[in-house]
């Protein structure tokens, strides 16, 4: 099952803007775990 987009932006701070997508998650997990799109 894909998830649906709740919110689509950016995010502008000076110079530079990020793609931002928000998604509503349900679920029963403990931790909340985040993941970088382009580690360096």
């Amino acid at each position: 099952m894909a998830l649906a987009t709740t919110w689509k932006g950016q995010l502008k701070i000076s110079l530079v803007s990020f793609r931002v997508r928000l998604y509503a998650v349900v679920g029963s997990a403990k931790k909340l775990a985040l993941n970088q799109l382009h580690k360096q």
